[in-house]
């Protein structure tokens, strides 16, 4: 079985079109993260409890943005987040914890799912290799929206 997860509105207070999340920071830019270089364009490079992390480089290369929970956003070590145009803040529409939850933070998203941006979100296009830090290289693409193409489902 082959599924998409949509929506993600690059904006802020934006809701995923499954009302999944809120977007409450947008992400603008791409960043330094070292394990982007184990996947190519495009592709999810880790999927865990605290994080998404999308590849914009070819594989070898670094350059990439990060998906977080709100949760994990509070952490010491990611309060920069805040700050950062790498990373997109979510938050749960319910007041539940997202961290770590089906489907955006466990059991759904899997490395190498292909990622297409979208700045209607009807024409889904590919990423441009983007490599290393350019705090605005997802606005100059005009990037608003997210759409993860799910690998095929194990039954």
């Amino acid at each position: 079985m082959y599924g998409y997860v949509n929506g993600f509105p690059s904006k802020i207070n934006g809701q995923t079109s499954d009302t999944l999340a809120q977007v409450i920071k947008p992400v603008d830019g791409v960043g330094r993260f070292d394990g982007s270089k184990f996947a190519d364009i495009g592709e999810i490079r880790a999927n865990h409890p605290g994080v998404i992390c999308i590849s914009t480089s070819k594989k070898g290369a670094i350059g990439g943005f990060q998906i977080i929970p709100e949760e994990h956003s509070h952490d010491n070590e990611m309060k920069e987040s805040w700050i950062k145009s790498q990373w997109m803040i979510l938050k749960s529409l319910n007041g539940h914890c997202i961290a770590g939850s089906f489907p955006l933070f466990s059991g759904l998203i899997r490395p190498g799912d292909k990622v297409y941006y979208s700045k209607d979100g009807k024409d889904w296009l590919t990423f441009p290799d983007l490599e290393g830090k350019q705090d605005d290289a997802l606005a100059k693409i005009g990037m608003k929206y997210l759409r993860i193409s799910l690998s095929e489902i194990d039954q």
